[in-house]
């Protein structure tokens, strides 16, 4: 049974570059909020469109280096 079934990799949204998550950081460790990383901190998509953060992955990345 196990042998029919394929697991299937690569599901899920693709990770931002590094210097998002660098600048998250360093945002965060001069005392600023979730609220004012997010509106501080933009990438841009596919369509070549200005987008900024969410606020779960800036949670998320905080909760990545506390540990």
């Amino acid at each position: 049974l196990r042998e029919h079934i394929k697991i299937r990799k690569g599901l899920g949204r693709k990770e931002l570059n590094k210097s998002v998550q660098e600048e998250i950081i360093s945002l965060y460790n001069q005392g600023k909020t979730l609220r004012q990383i997010k509106e501080q901190v933009y990438y841009w998509d596919k369509n070549r469109n200005q987008r900024n953060v969410s606020i779960g992955y800036v949670h998320k990345i905080i909760k990545e280096i506390k540990g």
